[in-house]
């Protein structure tokens, strides 16, 4: 025989072959899911113990000097609904911040830090009554945020806190994810803790869709402590699908909104037409696309699509407080670098500046987008909206 020629392998041996191929191919498998278990362990435990560094950068901010200046007196009725009477002669000031992104993973510590400071610089600035933060206080992302949801909301809070600012939010979508580990009920409890004693956030009816549904009325110091101006805190949800196609403010939602308006109508012996109310939530309606397009522009620019909700037809809420008569203005955020304000069919619709530092690429190089938005409630029962960009005050 041939030297060359190769030695034909029996059965027994081609079997053998076969059964190492086929265990070095479940080893394989079994290190790859061990090291996906070991990775998501690793996560875990940075996630939940990241938000922790924190406390000695939050610890480094004072309370705002003059803030408040206009409130009077506050307190919550027998409906529990929060009163702010609000002083003669002055503007009671309202500061919408939206779409601050704290992250509070190892990869955004340092603008996480710039969030802060930015809101810390805008409310000293603006001296507001209220702060109204329009949803994503948080990032829960598995690429740029922490995905100990709950955790980086305590961070969130610890920092507002500080300001000695009545504050609350609107929940957006990113406060919820199906990947983090704090659902949006237990975000309500967070906020709701005696521990944040300057949070007025209540997480609202149980019957209601959402969490967050919220009524703030504003009065005015005069002798009967005559309504100025309502807000209306609403939840416009997260998702349809599991994290795709944007939600809306359900038909509950909105019945409840005007059972709200028609009440405090019928106690202050007015029309409901004649109760002013501020709508603020996250998702913007369909109706600020068209209004970019149809309606008269005040200011601002559109720099991208509106991420309105996915299902057009059940997104209604424009239409029936368009109806009803109430609604002046609404607010919003979510896309972080629209900002303008346009008046349609009788209804300011304004995009809040958003905070950003993470979530939009480059974002974190550019102050063009970022600040809040000011809403000064006035004496005559009117009301003014003017944008503070954040890179007018550094």
């Amino acid at each position: 025989m041939d030297a060359k020629t190769s030695v034909r392998q029996s059965p027994l041996q081609k079997g053998e072959k076969k059964q190492h191929s086929s265990l070095r191919k479940l080893a394989k498998i079994i290190l790859i899911i061990f090291l996906i278990i070991l990775g998501c362990g690793v996560l875990f435990l940075v996630s939940w113990a990241l938000p922790w560094g924190y406390s000695s950068t939050i610890a480094g901010y004072a309370p705002i000097d003059g803030a408040a200046g206009a409130t009077v007196d506050s307190y919550v009725d027998d409906e529990g609904r929060l009163n702010f009477i609000k002083a003669d002669g002055k503007d009671f000031v309202v500061m919408d911040i939206t779409d601050v992104h704290l992250g509070c993973s190892p990869y955004t510590v340092k603008e996480d830090k710039l969030a802060m400071q930015a809101i810390h610089k805008l409310a000293d600035s603006i001296k507001p009554d209220l702060i109204v933060v329009t949803g994503d206080c948080i990032y829960s992302a598995p690429t740029m945020g922490s995905l100990s949801s709950g955790h980086s909301q305590k961070v969130f809070a610890s920092f507002m806190e500080t300001l000695g600012i009545p504050w609350t939010v609107t929940f957006g979508n990113h406060e919820s994810e199906v990947y983090a580990f704090a659902s949006r009920e237990k975000m309500g409890k967070i906020l709701e803790s005696d521990e944040y004693k300057n949070c007025v956030f209540t997480s609202g009816p149980q019957e209601l869709t959402g969490i967050g549904n919220q009524v703030i009325i504003v009065r005015n110091n005069d002798e009967n402590k005559t309504v100025n101006q309502v807000l209306m805190l609403l939840d416009s949800n997260d998702y349809t699908g599991v994290i795709s196609n944007y939600d809306s403010i359900h038909k509950n939602q909105i019945e409840w909104y005007k059972s709200v308006i028609s009440s405090i109508a019928t106690q202050e012996n007015r029309t409901v037409r004649e109760i002013g109310s501020l709508a603020f939530f996250h998702i913007p309606v369909t109706e600020y696309e068209t209004a970019y397009d149809e309606g008269k522009i005040i200011f601002g620019t559109k720099n991208e699509p509106v991420c309105h909700p996915a299902n057009t037809d059940e997104d209604v809420f424009f239409s029936e407080m368009q109806k009803f008569g109430s609604t002046r203005a609404m607010f919003a955020g979510h896309d972080h670098t629209n900002n303008y304000q346009a008046e349609y069919q009788g209804i300011l619709l304004t995009y809040s500046l958003s905070i950003d530092y993470v979530a939009y690429k480059d974002i974190d190089k550019t102050d063009e987008y970022r600040g809040a938005t000011v809403v000064n409630i006035k004496s005559d029962n009117t009301f003014s909206v003017s944008q503070c960009h954040y890179g007018d005050i550094k």
